[in-house]
C-alpha cells in the first residue's frame, strides 16, 4: 500500500537516518495513546484503503538530533509495521512504514522507511490493534 509521502525533506531525513555519530543510539520511549491515535488517524485519511490493514505492529518512539535540529523539540519519529492492500486489491506484504510527529500530528511518513528496518532505532515492537479496527 501507497503512503502518500510528504515532500518535506527535514522529515524525510529525519526518518532515513542523516544522522551524527552522537544519534547512533537514540533514547526510545513507550509510544503513547495519543501518537498512536495520530497515526490512525493519517492513514484513516491518507491509504487508498485503510480497512484492509492487518498484522499491524508499532515501535517504541524515538527523538534524534536531526529531528529535533530541523523539526523542533516537539518532533519524534516512530515506526508501523504492517500489510495492505494496494491499489489492485492485492496485499503487499508486512512493510515498515516511519512516521515523524511534530507538535502530536504526523508531518511526513515513509513507506518500507530504511529507518525502521534497523533494530537500533525501531525497538520494543508491540501490536497494534487500533490500526487494524478503522471502520
Amino acid at each position: 500500500m501507497r503512503l502518500q509521502i510528504l515532500t518535506s525533506a527535514a522529515a524525510l531525513t529525519a526518518l532515513t537516518g542523516c544522522v551524527s555519530t552522537a544519534d547512533t543510539k537514540p533514547e526510545h520511549f513507550p509510544t503513547t495513546a495519543a501518537t498512536r491515535a495520530a497515526i490512525v488517524q493519517y492513514v484513516r485519511e491518507n491509504f487508498k484503503d485503510p480497512y484492509s490493514i492487518r498484522d499491524a505492529e508499532i515501535s517504541n518512539s524515538w527523538r534524534t538530533a536531526v529531528s529535533q535540529q530541523q523539526l523542533g523539540q516537539n518532533a519524534l519519529a516512530v515506526c508501523v509495521r504492517m500489510n495492505a492492500k494496494n491499489s489492485f486489491g492485492g496485499y503487499t506484504g508486512r512493510k515498515a512504514n516511519g512516521f515523524i510527529l511534530v507538535n502530536g500530528k504526523v508531518a511526513g511518513a515513509e513507506e518500507d522507511s530504511a529507518a525502521c528496518n534497523n533494530p537500533q532505532r525501531a525497538t520494543g515492537w508491540s501490536p497494534f490493534p487500533e490500526l487494524m479496527a478503522i471502520r
